[in-house]
């Protein structure tokens, strides 16, 4: 019983970091290109990337088109490699 509890607690925190991640991916899609990418060259790579990996193609293209050329390059890498 105490192993269902703990496992009911985890599925209860990863569904709300799951809200959290989607409601961050709205924000910046929401935002300008120009202004998302200064704050998506701010993020982990890792992180960066699973944000826009979220995104749909165009919203996440009109912000790399901003983004540094070598970070927009490595976010690419890694985009391929999340899908």
């Amino acid at each position: 019983q105490f192993r269902n509890e703990i496992k009911a607690q985890m599925e209860i925190k990863k569904s709300i970091e799951e809200q959290k991640m989607k409601h961050l991916v709205k924000a910046y899609a929401a935002m300008k290109p120009q202004a998302a990418a200064g704050l998506i060259e701010r993020l982990e790579l890792p992180f960066a990337v699973e944000v826009l990996s979220r995104m749909q193609g165009d919203a996440a293209g009109g912000i790399l088109s901003f983004v540094e050329k070598e970070t927009a390059a490595r976010i690419s890498q890694g985009l391929v490699k999340a899908r």
